[in-house]
């Protein structure tokens, strides 16, 4: 394993820990440029609303917030802890099936993006 690359992996968390005891105790969170620039709803909006709501245990709150990602939170946490593992490891990450998974994920979080937006979700 990489001892650099687990570095960087644990500064990454720490951070995240940080924002996450800022936001619940001052109550600022990063708003979504896209939104803010085009005032159309990014597939990631309300994101740390869900993950949030999801750490609380409130899941009906996180389909609230986000319901494409509350969907895929599952399979797309999965993929993605796959991916660091293999990248902590040096493993190669040039394989079909991931590469296949990894654009069926964006194709999904684009159409989620259009349908969210159109159906004012």
């Amino acid at each position: 394993m990489d001892k650099k690359r687990l570095k960087f992996v644990i500064i990454v968390i720490a951070i995240g820990i940080l924002y996450y005891i800022e936001i619940k105790t001052i109550g600022f969170s990063i708003p979504c440029l896209f939104y803010q620039t085009t005032g159309f709803k990014c597939p990631g909006c309300g994101i740390t609303t869900a993950i949030l709501a999801i750490l609380r245990g409130d899941f009906q709150a996180a389909f609230t917030a986000n319901m494409g990602l509350a969907i895929f939170a599952v399979p797309l946490g999965i993929f993605l802890l796959y991916i660091l593992i293999k990248w902590l490891w040096h493993r190669p990450l040039n394989d079909k099936i991931i590469n296949i998974i990894a654009i069926l994920f964006i194709i999904l979080l684009i159409l989620w993006g259009i349908a969210r937006n159109m159906l004012h979700i």
